[in-house]
């Protein structure tokens, strides 16, 4: 039986997700093996890392009787794409406040898609002024019937998610679906990601380690964030076991910039991976491949794809426009 049985969960996604060799684009990336998780396969309506922490946060949202639930994100969070996208799938109605990042064409379309699902939304200032906007809608979650969904789905709720999915990539390497790896790479931003494996793969009897790549600032991805998460979350399902910062692996010098910003070794790795055939986005996944290719070279190596392979159609900038509020034209147009 699952450590996660017991747990309020709604089915969202298409699991399990494939692993799959790489080896040409292992070779460019001067990496001995590697191998694939597709979690960009996660789900038919919207996939990525964010379907597995939803099935959860939903499902908790929908156990509660809410008919709504509140997140938020910068203007082309695919966090708030994704809940917006699965809570209306569910019934609820999707609320986030959002915060304004560098405009590209990845989140003019992320809003596009977004404002398909009519979600309300409030643009805080700035990201400075961002957690204050925040706590201020938070507050009203305190009436009956609104959920909150924390950043990124990083919750201990929302990390049962890979916790599951933990357990999933065991039964395919005791299956011979995957072979054993010696490091499981993933971006490390809001944590929940990184946080599951590691509770999940310590529930297993597959040995093999988890490595972050932090893809934003310190303050939001560090070890003490993801060990308290983890023993969160390891004590919601009465896991005998306690996590120190020093459990936490995460890796440093890939972020470039800041976050939500391209940074060049990210904008090559994404160039090289799309000759084989691989879709990576300047925030989070470009620059973890990027780690994989300057810090993992005589391991196998499975990196476990957190982008999502397809978003929801996007409407015209002129449809969007109409249906978002007024202060988000700056970022469409």
């Amino acid at each position: 039986m699952s450590v996660t049985t017991g747990v309020p969960r709604v089915d969202l996604g298409s699991f399990p997700t494939a692993v799959e060799a790489a080896p040409e684009l292992g070779a460019a990336l001067g990496v001995s093996e590697l191998y694939l998780k597709r979690g960009d396969r996660s789900g038919q309506l919207y996939g990525g890392n964010k379907v597995r922490k939803l099935e959860f946060l939903l499902g908790a949202a929908l156990d509660a009787g809410c008919t709504a639930v509140l997140t938020g994100g910068g203007v082309g969070s695919n966090h708030v794409l994704a809940t917006a996208a699965y809570a209306r799938e569910v019934g609820l109605e999707p609320r986030a406040v959002q915060f304004p990042q560098p405009v590209t064409g990845y989140v003019r379309e992320n809003l596009r898609s977004l404002a398909r699902f009519d979600p309300d939304l409030h643009l805080a200032r700035s990201q400075v002024l961002f957690p204050a906007s925040l706590l201020r809608a938070r507050l009203a979650t305190l009436r009956r019937g609104l959920s909150y969904v924390p950043l990124g789905g990083s919750s201990p709720v929302g990390t049962v998610g890979f916790v599951r999915g933990a357990q999933e990539l065991a039964r395919q390497v005791d299956r011979g679906v995957s072979p054993r790896p010696d490091v499981v790479v993933v971006p490390a931003s809001s944590g929940g990601t990184l946080a599951g494996l590691v509770v999940g793969l310590d529930s297993t009897d597959l040995d093999t380690r988890v490595v972050g790549v932090r893809v934003a600032e310190r303050y939001a991805a560090n070890r003490l964030f993801v060990s308290r998460l983890a023993n969160r979350t390891a004590a919601l399902l009465d896991l005998p076991v306690t996590y120190s910062r020093a459990d936490i692996t995460l890796v440093d010098g890939y972020l470039g910039p800041g976050y939500a910003e391209p940074s060049r070794v990210g904008e090559r790795v994404q160039k090289l991976a799309a000759l084989y055939g691989l879709t990576l986005d300047p925030t989070y996944t470009a620059k973890t491949v990027a780690a994989i290719a300057g810090e993992f070279d005589d391991e196998t190596v499975l990196y476990w794809h957190t982008l999502s392979g397809h978003r929801p159609e996007p409407l015209s900038t002129d449809e969007a426009v109409r249906r978002l509020p007024d202060s988000y034209r700056r970022f469409l147009t």
